[in-house]
């Protein structure tokens, strides 16, 4: 069983924040009910192909893609997670992002067409004018994609 990170918590020596993936034996099997109940932590729910505890790198022709997991939403005892797949270019375009003062970030925003780019965004940046910069990107691109 999976489970992610929804209070910071330290498990075994290693300090985890929300919306980290927790590796296999960090938590005590006595611990783990508690933990749900309290909700430290919750279940992580998705398919069995989704990378839970690491980058998966997957060669496409010249191109490297990683596949980043990605906390979708918590109720408290589970969680989605879904896996993002980004490119290189891509993760530097969002690093280059979040290295941004919260103005600079939101208007750069605007100027991403990428979906993976956009979730991720939306999901690392604690910044909340990121976070609606973000979405409202997002939302802008959906007619387009239809």
């Amino acid at each position: 069983m999976s489970y992610v990170c929804v209070k910071p918590i330290t498990l075994l020596g290693n300090n985890y924040k929300p919306g980290e993936l927790i590796q296999d034996g960090h938590i005590l099997p006595s611990r783990e009910r508690a933990l749900v109940r309290t909700g430290c932590i919750a279940e992580v729910t998705g398919g069995p192909e989704l990378p839970v505890a690491e980058l998966v790198q997957v060669k496409t022709g010249e191109e490297v893609t990683f596949s980043v997991p990605v906390v979708q939403e918590s109720d408290g005892d589970t969680a989605q997670v879904m896996g993002v797949p980004l490119t290189e270019g891509d993760v530097q375009h969002i690093f280059s992002i979040m290295q941004m003062n919260a103005e600079e970030a939101a208007k750069a925003v605007k100027d991403v067409k990428n979906e993976n780019v956009l979730i991720v965004l939306h999901a690392a940046d604690s910044r909340n004018t990121v976070k609606k910069a973000a979405k409202s990107q997002a939302e802008a691109l959906e007619p387009a994609e239809r």
